[in-house]
């Protein structure tokens, strides 16, 4: 949508979103880290433990959110000087990583918000509300694009702006789990805009690759019953993930269907 401005903002927006994606590696892991420990303690009945957490993850996971907008924004010109930048695309660069990156803050405390939720169980409701910030930063791309109804039409800025008060799902929600007994964890993918691989360039899949990684897996952490217990790749095999262990993750059959595979087609 953004083409509709000029070649040079969708050029200067795709510098500044690949800039972007580390803070949201940071930002996953602490969220995760949070998710985790209330996870622990939601399963050991401690309730008075699971609120003291949440309410130190939100607080640490704020401060650590305003430093990393702090740096982006005051060493914004240092950071785009990297990519080697013409001055047009830096004028489009800059006001957006001012208003996006400027409000990092609030993607550290959604994704806290979202992984101690998950924790509790409210995976359905947290898909449902991040389904909904997408169509949200769509909608008001539009408007901000295309002006209709006589409204100004503020381009970069105005998906800027856009941007910082949705937050596409894809940067902010990215299902969770853990792998109780290997202590692995289901991270979300670096970035959300892999692009599918040819049928028959995809590596192979079926009962002989599934005996070979369950093999691997009790031979590390032990025997385990498999009932209801599917493996899935981190970075599916549609977009060109491997059969490494390293990307695959054992996660309960209801959950890998109904809400992993799900972020992956809608996505």
């Amino acid at each position: 949508m953004l083409s509709f401005v000029s070649d040079e903002a969708v050029a200067a927006i795709g510098v500044v979103n690949q800039m972007m994606m580390f803070p949201f590696v940071l930002f996953n892991f602490t969220a995760m880290g949070s998710g985790v420990v209330v996870a622990q303690f939601v399963g050991a009945n401690k309730l008075n433990d699971v609120s003291k957490t949440i309410a130190n993850a939100i607080f640490i996971n704020l401060l650590f959110g305003f430093f990393i907008s702090s740096m982006i924004v005051i060493f914004r010109y240092q950071f785009l000087n990297i990519f080697h930048m013409s001055r047009e695309l830096i004028e489009y660069a800059d006001i957006y990583i001012l208003i996006v990156g400027g409000t990092l803050f609030t993607q550290a405390m959604v994704m806290t918000l979202f992984s101690v939720l998950q924790a509790q169980g409210f995976t359905k409701e947290v898909m449902y509300v991040a389904l909904g910030m997408n169509n949200l930063n769509i909608i008001g791309n539009y408007f901000v694009i295309f002006g209709p109804f006589g409204l100004p039409k503020l381009g970069v800025m105005g998906v800027a702006i856009s941007t910082a008060v949705c937050r596409d799902s894809k940067g902010v929600w990215y299902p969770s789990s853990v792998d109780e007994q290997s202590g692995k964890t289901l991270l979300a993918p670096a970035s959300a805009e892999y692009k599918k691989v040819p049928e028959d360039q995809r590596v192979k899949w079926g009962p002989t690759e599934r005996k070979i990684y369950k093999t691997w897996y009790e031979s590390q952490y032990g025997i385990r019953s498999w009932n209801n217990i599917e493996i899935h790749h981190i970075i599916p095999r549609a977009y060109g993930g491997s059969n490494d262990p390293a990307n695959l993750i054992s996660l309960p059959k209801s959950f890998h269907r109904g809400t992993v595979n799900s972020w992956w087609t809608n996505n």
